[in-house]
């Protein structure tokens, strides 16, 4: 008898592409159709799919604005303001080419806005007001003055597991933006608001640490391989692949090969080829 977990992961990997293919060709077909099957989508939620690759759009554009309408163009899977936000990711990204000062970064949410969303009548900005409220809550819990002596119930509630290397502050500190998230949670865990909130939270909580920020976004859960995957795209533009942790940069570039059959090297040769041959300015 073959191994009944093999097929289990064959047939999961297929459901997931066919909800991204139904959408797929439908947009090649006409607008009614695409609709359609855009209002379907996952169900007709707002996901984070966009998110997944506009990051990529920012490493071939000339200036954030031109980052996020190049993304903005490209959010076939997306709903509402997740559109704004797939493409404000992709600004982000190009930014970190320019700057590794994380408020630069992590601000593209407040001055880009080519399509005029904080204009939008009664509501504003979602994204805006979502990343505002990460930032001030992080910026509160850096300057709370913790000790590493706890209460009786505070040592319940934030004991520290024997393999957590941090002090008992640090610990005490992550577990506090772990509440304020799970505070924002939404009815599924790929929404691309929540994916948003996280992301925003864990670049501020990082400060621009890769490793620590990974570790934030991983040891949170929920989506956590969506969260990594974006934030990842983003620091990674803003350290440049030879700054990442050694272990971290070999074992990517080591699974993906193996395992996926992608050339990351090979792939960013690509990118840079077709940056210079399509989007060089004249």
């Amino acid at each position: 008898m073959p191994d009944t977990d093999f097929l289990d992961t064959q047939i999961e990997k297929i459901d997931w592409i066919k909800e991204w293919a139904r959408v797929s060709m439908a947009y090649q077909k006409d607008s009614d159709t695409y609709l359609k099957a855009m209002n379907r989508f996952y169900g007709g939620e707002m996901s984070c799919a966009g998110q997944l690759y506009t990051p990529m759009l920012g490493l071939v554009s000339n200036t954030p604005e031109s980052a996020y309408k190049l993304a903005y163009e490209h959010t076939l899977f997306d709903l509402g303001y997740a559109k704004d936000i797939s493409a404000l990711v992709s600004a982000m990204t190009h930014m970190a080419l320019r700057t590794t000062n994380m408020d630069s970064i992590i601000n593209t949410a407040t001055f880009v806005d080519p399509l005029g969303y904080q204009d939008s009548r009664l509501v504003g900005r979602i994204s805006y007001d979502m990343a505002d409220a990460s930032v001030k809550k992080i910026l509160a819990l850096k300057q709370l003055a913790l000790t590493d002596t706890l209460t009786a119930q505070d040592s319940i509630i934030f004991e520290v597991p024997k393999e957590f290397q941090g002090k008992q502050k640090d610990w005490t500190r992550q577990e506090m933006a772990y509440q304020f998230l799970e505070e924002h949670e939404k009815a599924i865990p790929f929404h691309s608001g929540e994916i948003w909130q996280i992301l925003i939270t864990a670049l501020q909580y990082g400060e621009g640490d890769f490793e620590q920020t990974m570790q934030f976004i991983v040891n949170y859960g929920r989506d956590n391989d969506t969260v990594a995957a974006v934030a990842g795209m983003i620091l990674g533009a803003k350290d440049g692949y030879s700054n990442l942790p050694l272990a971290l940069r070999t074992q990517a570039l080591k699974v993906n090969k193996e395992n996926m059959g992608i050339d990351l090297e090979a792939l960013a040769r690509e990118i840079v080829e077709k940056k210079y041959i399509d989007f060089e300015l004249p």
